[in-house]
Formats: C-alpha cells, sequence, structure tokens
C-alpha cells in the first residue's frame, strides 16, 4: 500500500486494477483482511470492494483494467 500525497488516497494494486482509498477504508481493509486469514482464506481487494455498501463503494477509486458486467437493462421497443 502506497500513499499517494496528490489524490491523498492510499492506493494498492492487484490484477491490474489500481484501488484508490482514504484512510477510513484502510481500517475496513485491514479488518476484513485479518478475518480472512483467520479462517483459513486469500484475502483479495475485489472480494472486500464488493462486499462494501454503496456509500463506501462511491469513496473507492479504482482504475486500470476493471472487468465490464453486462447490463440487465433492456430499453422498451418503440412502436
Amino acid at each position: 500500500m502506497v500513499y499517494n500525497p496528490k489524490s491523498s488516497l492510499y492506493e494498492i494494486e492487484e490484477h491490474g486494477i489500481v484501488y484508490g482509498l482514504p484512510l477510513e477504508l484502510t481500517r475496513l481493509l485491514n479488518d476484513f483482511s485479518r478475518g480472512d486469514t483467520f479462517v483459513g482464506g486469500d484475502p483479495l481487494i475485489a472480494s472486500w470492494y464488493k462486499s462494501l455498501d454503496k456509500g463506501n463503494k462511491k469513496l473507492v477509486t479504482r482504475t486500470g483494467n476493471i472487468p465490464e458486467y453486462k447490463s440487465d437493462f433492456y430499453p422498451d421497443p418503440e412502436y
């Protein structure tokens, strides 16, 4: 984890994706990884990001090779 003074975020890179976290979320990440290693799992930042609520997800910046998922949205047909 590296502190970026320009963005004032802590950056961590995993699988080509750079996650930018404010200080409060680094503490949540630490708690998450501590719990995963205690159970015997391998803590991944992607799984931590998926477990965040909507408000905290907005605080995390992601750049890099982010996979795109197809939307389930289909517009109404026009007649």
